[in-house]
């Protein structure tokens, strides 16, 4: 199964809302993915009542040996903002995500 696209949202100069989409189940088993220039945001809402963990895969290999993967947890009731850097970018230049559970968690990419 493919990944589910996360669409970014384009930051206005003026402000605007930011619109939230759900982490889907749907994509629980190969997770989601964006598109990056090195210059977004990712907003990450946990409505739970638990911890959630974004893992961020890491395509990076150093002298043979991989670099792990990034974990972001966002506790619970927190809205937390990561910014991806270069050596998160696939060959294809998509970001992977995964959480660790799709219930009461929301996303947004901003550009």
């Amino acid at each position: 199964m493919a990944r589910t696209e996360i669409e970014k949202q384009a930051a206005a100069l003026g402000g605007a809302n930011v619109v939230f989409g759900a982490v889907t189940a749907a994509a629980a088993p190969d997770g989601h993915y964006f598109d990056t220039d090195g210059l977004d945001v990712v907003l990450i809402k946990n409505s739970g009542a638990a911890p959630n963990t974004m893992t961020v895969d890491v395509p990076v290999i150093v002298d043979g040996v991989a670099v792990a993967d990034r974990v972001v947890t966002v506790p619970a009731g927190q809205t937390w903002q990561w910014r991806p850097r270069p050596e998160h970018r696939q060959t294809n230049g998509h970001v992977n995500v995964n959480f660790s559970h799709a219930t009461e968690v929301t996303v947004a990419v901003l550009t």
